[in-house]
């Protein structure tokens, strides 16, 4: 009997691991190079579902527009690999950005860094739902 219960355990906590990006994440806070980007409305939104991801996001040197992309996703122990299947740049469609996450105890935030041949991104982003 209680090897049962403990497999029960191991699945139930599996499930909530892989489950745990899931959900709406609207950005708090983003850096190029340790300097921070000011951020404006509308904020970009991030959106995991069980395999899927979409976000919004901002180019600071378009002012005033706003990008879309979306692809699927693994998220395996604080790392998650993202493969872009849909961009507003073409050239990303196809690209695969892999890079580790920091979640909050709460599991409310999230941080995240993408190394650029040109600069590092780092952001904070916190759950809507």
């Amino acid at each position: 009997m209680p090897i049962i219960f403990s497999a029960g355990l191991l699945t139930a906590a599996t499930a909530t691991a892989e489950q745990s990006m899931q959900g709406a994440w609207v950005i708090e806070s983003s850096t190029w190079d340790c300097e921070s980007i000011a951020l404006s409305a509308p904020y970009p939104v991030k959106i995991y579902s069980t395999e899927n991801f979409m976000y919004t996001y901002h180019d600071v040197s378009k002012p005033g527009e706003t990008f879309v992309g979306a692809g699927s996703y693994n998220y395996d122990e604080g790392t998650m690999t993202e493969t872009i299947m849909n961009h507003s740049n073409r050239e990303l469609i196809g690209e695969v950005f892999s890079f580790e996450i920091t979640k909050s105890e709460d599991g409310d935030t999230f941080s995240q860094t993408l190394a650029f041949p040109d600069g590092t991104l780092s952001e904070v982003w916190r759950r809507l739902d």
